[in-house]
């Protein structure tokens, strides 16, 4: 079984390498059932003069410390 800081390490790799504009974003965490779920919160400007865009990504990590699922939304 994996230790929950090394689970933030290892959502945070993932999210960090496949999605930059996320760097040093501080996830929060919720545990679920067979694992915890990271979620990583920013807001990007659109371009141009309009609204930012926020990303949302979320990171599901299983008890055995490997990424189980990543989901983004804009």
């Amino acid at each position: 079984m994996s230790g929950a800081a090394s689970d933030r390490a290892t959502a945070c790799a993932t999210v960090w390498r496949k999605y930059p504009a996320l760097a040093n974003v501080q996830p929060t965490v919720r545990t679920e059932g067979d694992g915890s779920v990271f979620t990583f919160k920013a807001a990007r400007a659109a371009g141009g003069t309009g609204p930012p865009v926020a990303l949302v990504v979320r990171v599901t990590v299983g008890t055995d410390g490997r990424v189980r699922r990543v989901v983004a939304a804009r």
